[in-house]
């Protein structure tokens, strides 16, 4: 009788999972026509935030599938070949959350560069090194992907470490349970970090700028500190939700499967932070004609002011 109540709740429990899926799916899709219009995103900002968010609707449509699919096993509606479908699908959905994680931590490299470094910038972040800087990433997290979920075990089964990251680990090696924490929570640390310094030298530039007249810096500055905004929004939702599952993970309840809690968090974070950008650029959707501050720089190099951070003794003409 027990067997079937679980039965029955993981089945309820992963139907409810799909209307989650589809909300992000839609937000993402959103999300991709917000930066293919607006010309505050037709720079390496730009290129970086559509990889960001086409890694994110990749794992949310494997997720999406993966979820029919339990459905399917759990009603024992036809025998599935559920170990060659985790050894397909498992790489497909975490080299990109892997991925997305990266990019995120070269956003705020990014940033911080421009402001920190800005005669230098395109010299590093150029759009020939971002698309690079893109394919690597995701080449490189499902090669990791592909040889974790394909070494040689007897089963694959659900680790008892605390491990978000992973759907499913192969050989109970915890060496690789903790090497997946460092890539995904490490990184998720070091970017917050960084978003900080950054934000923090937006701040006191301000300041040391307030008496001056400096309308257009200004308004460059507010491009810049929403874009920390958003970031530092999705970090803290981010780390509301690891703090969460692991509360979560701690409690041994009779029903649910720690794959499902899995699951749901990592559907959870995603549709949270497609919502977030949409949040963030709700005036664009609105209005998608808003006007940009560029800079026209020699050799006919017109970039937009987002794209980087300029002195104002390197201005030589702007445009409104």
């Amino acid at each position: 009788m027990s067997n079937s109540t679980k039965f029955d709740t993981n089945t309820v429990i992963h139907i409810f999972a799909i209307p989650i899926a589809l909300l992000g799916l839609l937000a993402y899709a959103i999300s991709l026509y917000l930066i293919h219009k607006s010309e505050r995103y037709h720079n390496v900002f730009g290129i970086l935030c559509t990889a960001y968010v086409s890694f994110h609707i990749q794992t949310v449509s494997v997720l999406f599938i993966w979820t029919i699919v339990r459905i399917i096993v759990h009603a024992g509606l036809k025998p599935f070949p559920w170990t060659t479908f985790i050894r397909i699908f498992s790489p497909i959905a975490n080299s990109t959350l892997y991925a997305a994680i990266w990019i995120q931590f070269v956003l705020a490299i990014n940033r911080l560069w421009a402001i920190s470094y800005p005669m230098t910038y395109h010299r590093i972040f150029s759009r020939k090194n971002a698309r690079l800087a893109v394919v690597f990433l995701w080449s490189f997290s499902m090669l990791i992907m592909v040889l974790y979920y394909n070494v040689e075990c007897v089963r694959y089964f659900e680790s008892d470490i605390y491990s978000w990251s992973t759907l499913y680990g192969p050989c109970n090696h915890s060496f690789f349970i903790y090497f997946s924490i460092l890539l995904s929570d490490g990184i998720i640390l070091i970017t917050v970090m960084v978003d900080a310094i950054a934000f923090y030298r937006i701040v006191a530039y301000i300041k040391k700028k307030k008496h001056q007249e400096v309308n257009a810096t200004r308004g460059s500055l507010s491009h810049d500190i929403l874009f920390f905004k958003e970031k530092i929004f999705q970090a803290c939702i981010t780390t509301g939700i690891h703090a969460f599952l692991i509360a979560i993970f701690r409690i041994d309840g009779p029903f649910i499967a720690r794959v499902t809690k899995v699951t749901y968090m990592w559907l959870a974070m995603s549709t949270l932070d497609s919502f977030t950008f949409i949040f963030f650029n709700r005036n664009l959707l609105m209005n998608r004609n808003v006007v940009n501050i560029k800079l026209a720089l020699p050799m006919h190099n017109t970039v937009s002011i987002s794209d980087h951070w300029l002195s104002l003794n390197t201005i030589s003409r702007v445009l409104i």
